[in-house]
């Protein structure tokens, strides 16, 4: 939550609260802050992850505004070999991440 806020430093734009019990791995921003000041190819990586969700969610919005202009939302917007082989092989390389974190690290 808050990547927007990686962009622009402004704070969140939206904040989120669990309707039942939820675990939840934090990373305190000062701590990832240094990390992306001191380690270059994580923040590469990282600033690289927030801009396919910012670019996701900016497509949704722009689908959202132009409904119902005589165009066909039933369509995919793309196949999965439209897409860029090093972007999927990056996503499928961040879930295995994810899910190593999520399976190794305790609360």
């Amino acid at each position: 939550m808050g990547e927007v806020s990686f962009i622009d430093a402004r704070p969140p734009l939206a904040t989120v609260k669990a309707i039942e019990e939820t675990h939840l791995l934090a990373i305190p921003r000062r701590q990832l802050i240094i990390k992306l000041q001191n380690d270059m190819g994580f923040a590469s990586r990282f600033y690289y992850g927030i801009s396919l969700c910012l670019a996701d969610r900016m497509r949704g919005t722009i689908r959202h505004i132009e409904y119902g202009r005589n165009i066909e939302l039933d369509q995919p917007e793309f196949e999965r070999e439209d897409i860029n082989p090093n972007v999927l092989e990056n996503l499928a390389l961040a879930e295995a991440k994810f899910n190593w974190l999520r399976e190794n690290v305790k609360a």
